[in-house]
């Protein structure tokens, strides 16, 4: 008999045990509830695999039965498409990058990228999401917290010139990441953009005012 999953009120009723409860998505996709002895409990993907098989992905706490299976349904899909059925963390993208780069480019270059990706992904939040979890707020937010808003407006030149090199090189490694089928979709980093006029210096030119000052303090050949 099939279990009811569809509110908080039939879940919170189920015995809690470690083999979830499923409920069929479609031919071949479940969604399964684990109901824990306390605390929320978690959902999980279930897909048959083509070779044969079961292919499993948790999905985390959810609030209705209708996130998960939304949930289910892209993964389902991403899968269908040739992407890895595993969660793939952002860290891990990263450091598979940094040995793409050592292999195929030069140790120089993987060297900056490990340098960048230890500094600001690496045991950081970001980094443990998995990338079909990221999300382009997420990575906006990364980008505008290297940001020097304390200096003047040189600094925060600098500082989103600095920036921009960093987003070229993480979505160089996502990008990575979605050849290898890592991930379905760029949808989480493809829009978030660099910086406009970030590398180019600020233009300053001298007013009479400025000037008048300038020639004041000069010597008289300099003047002249």
């Amino acid at each position: 008999m099939a279990t009811d999953l569809k509110s908080k009120t039939a879940r919170d009723k189920l015995t809690p045990r470690r083999e979830p409860y499923w409920h069929r998505v479609e031919t071949g996709l479940f969604v399964g509830y684990r109901r824990l002895d306390a605390g929320a409990g978690t959902w999980i993907a279930r897909r048959r695999a083509d070779a044969g098989g079961q292919q499993y992905r948790a999905l985390g706490t959810l609030e209705t039965l209708d996130d998960a299976v939304r949930q289910v349904k892209l993964w389902g899909t991403g899968v269908d498409g040739g992407a890895s059925h595993k969660a793939v963390t952002l860290e891990q993208a990263c450091r598979g990058y940094v040995a793409h780069q050592t292999t195929q480019k030069s140790k120089a270059s993987a060297a900056d990228a490990e340098g960048r990706f230890a500094r600001l992904v690496y045991g950081k939040t970001l980094g443990t999401l998995p990338l079909d979890k990221l999300r382009t707020t997420q990575v906006k937010a990364w980008l505008d917290d290297m940001l020097d808003d304390d200096g003047d407006e040189d600094d925060l030149r600098r500082s989103k010139d600095s920036a921009n090199r960093n987003l070229n090189t993480l979505k160089a490694a996502l990008n990575l990441a979605l050849r290898d089928r890592l991930v379905a979709t760029d949808a989480g980093w493809k829009t978030v953009t660099p910086y406009p006029k970030a590398g180019k210096r600020r233009d300053r030119f001298l007013d009479l005012a400025d000037r008048t000052a300038l020639l004041s303090q000069c010597g008289d050949d300099l003047r002249a």
